[in-house]
């Protein structure tokens, strides 16, 4: 059997193997493999075997590159249609951009909608900070921003949807208390708590709203840890109750189904080394806690 070679056309391709000029198998082109190496990979529809590589048969090679030929004209043709449709798009949301009022479009424009920005951070992560979550705003944002429903036009209601949130944003920003950096005495009240399991353990991360009105995510001090576990423990045992009826951290989460919210609501006082997050300045995230003391 002729060794099959494959010839090229116009950006097509047909085989010839001997004196044979053909089409090839559809799905490898008459390689008989079907992977990027071409040797892992037995192609499942013509197995490799030589008359199913060779596939349907021209009666010489002018008609083979004629064949070339035409399958580029059809091409030429669905890309030149492809092409004209994708420009009335791009004029379409172009028009829609334009239509909109100029601070709605502003803010719209700027809204970031990828997730992820490639580069991990400090704490291991690739999220990215600029990210918008609300869910409204980014549909928005993206008929804005994209090709996509551009042909979808904005109501008045939701331009005025828009303006609402950006003078909603306004005011929380101004409102805003910037968390400071460095070390800094934390005193306030623990607004949420968590247990986090790492690869050094079990670790109880607490949410502190500092009397000055900015939050801290930090660990809760070993001491107070200790000192809630002791008094948790001691009231169970007053009441004829234990832990256990609840789960091993109810001294620190609360139990379910009773009026108990374990160290939520409690005040404390720490001293901890403060980095404010990148994408809210009233939130710092805290480590090295000491010197801490319920109050």
């Amino acid at each position: 059997m002729a060794n099959i070679t494959t010839l090229e056309f116009e950006g097509f391709y047909y085989i010839q193997a001997g004196d044979i000029f053909a089409k090839g198998c559809r799905r490898c082109g008459g390689t008989g493999h079907y992977s990027f190496n071409g040797f892992d990979s037995i192609c499942y529809l013509c197995g490799n075997v030589w008359e199913g590589r060779i596939g349907d048969i021209f009666e010489n090679e002018a008609a083979a590159q004629k064949w070339c030929h035409e399958r580029a004209v059809r091409k030429a043709q669905a890309d030149r249609k492809r092409e004209a449709a994708r420009l009335v798009e791009v004029q379409a949301l172009a028009d829609k951009v334009a239509s909109v009022p100029a601070d709605v479009r502003e803010f719209l424009l700027q809204v970031e909608l990828n997730e992820y920005d490639g580069e991990m951070d400090y704490y291991g992560s690739n999220k990215n900070a600029n990210y918008e979550r609300d869910a409204f705003i980014r549909n928005m944002a993206e008929q804005l921003q994209f090709v996509v429903n551009a042909r979808r036009p904005f109501t008045d209601k939701m331009v005025e949807a828009v303006r609402t949130n950006i003078a909603k944003r306004a005011t929380r920003e101004a409102e805003l208390v910037p968390a400071p950096e460095g070390r800094v005495t934390v005193e306030g009240v623990i607004v949420g708590a968590k247990v986090v399991e790492g690869d050094y353990g079990t670790s109880y991360k607490v949410t502190v709203k500092d009397d000055r009105g900015f939050r801290v995510y930090v660990a809760l001090p070993k001491a107070q840890a200790d000192q809630a576990f002791d008094e948790y423990n001691d009231k169970l045992e007053a009441e004829g109750k234990s832990r256990y009826d609840f789960g091993p951290a109810c001294w620190f989460l609360g139990a379910e189904g009773t009026d108990e919210q374990g160290v939520k609501g409690r005040r404390i006082r720490f001293d901890a080394a403060l980095e404010q997050s990148r994408d809210d300045k009233s939130f710092a995230f805290g480590k090295r806690p000491t010197k801490g003391a319920w109050i």
